[in-house]
């Protein structure tokens, strides 16, 4: 089972909302959907800050550090060749 928060736009209202998981792609797992009913609860300026700034600018920082060092390791194996 799994539990957690998930991102809602915005503008989205406070309240219940019924959702749907599916797995459509997956034929082979058998899964039935589900409909479940989830508060929607108003998010704090922190909640603001952490998912709109620091997270998406942390996942760019995580993604450039593993570009660099795939390069390093490329050059490296490059160099191991010649």
């Amino acid at each position: 089972m799994a539990y957690g928060p998930c991102r809602v736009p915005l503008s989205s209202g406070v309240g219940i909302a019924k959702i749907t998981l599916s797995y459509p792609g997956w034929k082979e797992g058998n899964v039935t959907p589900v409909t479940l009913e989830v508060p929607i609860e108003p998010m704090s300026w922190r909640g603001l800050f952490l998912n709109y700034l620091v997270w998406p600018l942390g996942a760019a920082v995580i993604a450039a550090i593993g570009w660099l060092v795939w390069r390093v390791w490329r050059h490296v194996a490059r160099l191991r060749r010649l």
